[in-house]
């Protein structure tokens, strides 16, 4: 990388406040190792393929009366 594009995005980066730095960093970082932490995401993963599964099979499905019926039974988990 050129020396004043260095500076100009050190110059930029200086320029945010301390969060937002935060953000920018860890977003160099995933570029960085995208294709590491790629290569180890499997979309969708297991559990996800299961509950797909078992959807298409009617099974390990919640049915309800209502609505409220629902948010009072999820209420109640909580």
């Amino acid at each position: 990388m050129l020396t004043a594009t260095k500076e100009r995005l050190l110059t930029e980066v200086n320029s945010l406040p301390e969060p937002l730095i935060e953000n920018v960093l860890g977003y160099i970082l995933f570029i960085k190792h995208r294709d590491e932490i790629l290569e180890d995401l499997k979309i969708p993963n297991a559990v996800t393929e299961q509950t797909f599964k078992d959807t298409d099979n009617g099974v390990n499905l919640n049915s309800y009366n209502s609505l409220d019926d629902f948010f009072s039974k999820m209420d109640a988990q909580c």
